[in-house]
């Protein structure tokens, strides 16, 4: 495995990178393959198939747009947040990004509960990148964590904006149906 292109510059470690969406009632809609370490945001997101997904589904997210990394583009699905030094932004983009910014913080919480759950999954506690089925496990660790999304009624994402997740019988018969 070439380990350059594991690497991440950015983070100073060797990954794999996901795109994932996460909705209000606390689980993971959509998580993409997985990536190398190297790419940027905006590769991992145009090679992810999140924003086709997301046209895909109009009917599910209506008149929402979906708020994205500052890297991502704004378009007819989703939103960033103003790019510069916020002391030099205008002031209509320093309120939005006041506004939306705590919001991404969800995003966060999502891989929090990942590791959380299935620690072993963190590269740091020794998984070996082309040794193990590291993507094959991250999805699996996706899979039960929105499963114990269900099973506990919601987590830190869903109280935070007020949205239950489904029961577990109705989240495991949409999967797999």
């Amino acid at each position: 495995m070439n380990q350059r292109a594991m690497y991440s510059g950015h983070k100073r470690i060797h990954c794999i990178k996901y795109q994932t969406l996460e909705v209000p009632n606390g689980l993971i809609l959509h998580c993409s393959i997985g990536d190398d370490g190297r790419r940027g945001d905006g590769f991992v997101l145009h090679k992810s198939g999140l924003i086709p997904f997301l046209r895909q589904h109009s009917i599910v997210f209506g008149l929402y747009r979906i708020l994205g990394d500052s890297a991502y583009p704004n378009n007819d699905v989703m939103l960033s947040v103003f790019k510069g030094n916020p002391a030099r932004l205008p002031p209509h983009a320093s309120a939005f990004n006041n506004i939306v910014c705590p919001l991404r913080t969800s995003v966060e919480w999502g891989y929090e509960k990942i590791i959380k759950y299935w620690a072993f999954l963190d590269f740091k506690k020794q998984m070996k990148i082309g040794r193990s089925g590291i993507i094959a496990m991250w999805h699996m660790a996706v899979f039960l964590t929105n499963v114990v999304t269900c099973a506990k009624g919601g987590n830190q994402i869903s109280t935070y904006f007020n949205l239950a997740p489904p029961s577990l019988e109705n989240y495991v018969i949409r999967v797999i149906s």
